[in-house]
Order: structure tokens, then C-alpha cells, then sequence
């Protein structure tokens, strides 16, 4: 009896923690900065501003600004509905930007939608376009990054260190 009585607990306590799981997994954040060179020139510029950008700033000079583009991949792309990003002075903090970027589905293809744009996720490698001024690139060290799902769960967060 005892044994049955341990074997159901057990199991109650392996349901709860699965039922808690996301269906959204997220692996391999990269971010860089983006710049074009005009080789005719030889000077280097921010990247062409037909892309979309996340920014909390307005009016700003964009010859100040820095272009990042972060890359992730996602399993489980179906179920997701919303990443969360923050760029802060520390993990899980977004004092310099603090953002939530939608993920919707055109004629069976996904995307992120940021910025009244919209970006092809291709296969399953995300891509998003950052524009941060000269300090928020200065006082930048952390973006922190989950995806949550169609139930509301948040995914395993990413972290990158500058």
C-alpha cells in the first residue's frame, strides 16, 4: 500500500511539473551589430532602414544609433504567440528596452510582427532588428528573451551577456 501510495505521488508531482512545461523551446541567441560599408565611399553606415527596428526612442539621429539584429531558433513554432524581450544593465531587467514582439501566421507562413512590419521566421531561425542610441548601447549588458505560447507559458528564457 505504501509502495502504491508513493507511485501516486510521484506521478501527480511528474503531471504537475509537465503540465507546467511550455510547448516552445528556444536555443542559440546570437546578437551582433549590423552595418553596411559603401565601398565607394569606404564609410560604414547603419543598415538600410527599410527593415523593421525596436526602439524606445523617438526623433533620435540615426548616425548615432547602433543596429542589432538577434537571431534565435524556436522549436514548437505553431504554438507560439509573443516573444518577450528586455535589454537591460542586468538579467531580467529591461530598463533600456523592454518589449513584447508578436508571432502571426500569413497564408501557413510565420512571422514576427514588430515595428508595423513584418519578418519571415524561415524555418526555424528568428530573426529581429534592434536600434539603440549611443547610450542604450553604452549601458546595454543584457538581453534576456522567452517565448510564450498559446496557453500563456512562458519558454525557457535566453540570456545573452555583452
Amino acid at each position: 500500500m505504501k509502495a502504491k501510495l508513493t507511485l501516486f505521488a510521484i506521478f501527480i508531482l511528474l503531471t504537475g511539473y509537465l503540465a507546467a512545461q511550455s510547448s516552445v523551446q528556444i536555443k542559440d541567441i546570437l546578437v551582433s551589430p549590423v552595418m553596411e560599408v559603401d565601398t565607394i565611399t569606404n564609410q560604414t553606415t547603419p543598415v538600410d532602414m527599410s527593415h523593421p527596428f525596436l526602439t524606445d526612442t523617438t526623433n533620435s539621429q540615426i548616425s548615432l544609433n547602433e543596429t542589432y539584429q538577434v537571431l534565435f531558433k524556436i522549436g514548437g513554432l505553431e504554438h507560439a504567440s509573443v516573444i518577450h524581450l528586455k535589454i537591460g544593465t542586468e538579467q531580467n531587467l529591461g530598463n533600456i528596452l523592454d518589449t513584447q514582439v508578436q508571432i502571426i501566421v500569413i497564408d501557413n507562413s510565420y512571422f514576427v510582427s514588430y515595428g508595423g512590419n513584418n519578418e519571415e521566421i524561415i524555418g526555424d531561425n528568428v530573426k529581429i532588428y534592434l536600434n539603440l542610441t549611443e547610450q542604450e548601447k553604452e549601458d546595454f549588458q543584457f538581453l534576456t528573451l522567452n517565448v510564450e505560447d498559446n496557453q500563456g507559458s512562458l519558454s525557457n528564457p535566453l540570456i545573452f551577456v555583452k
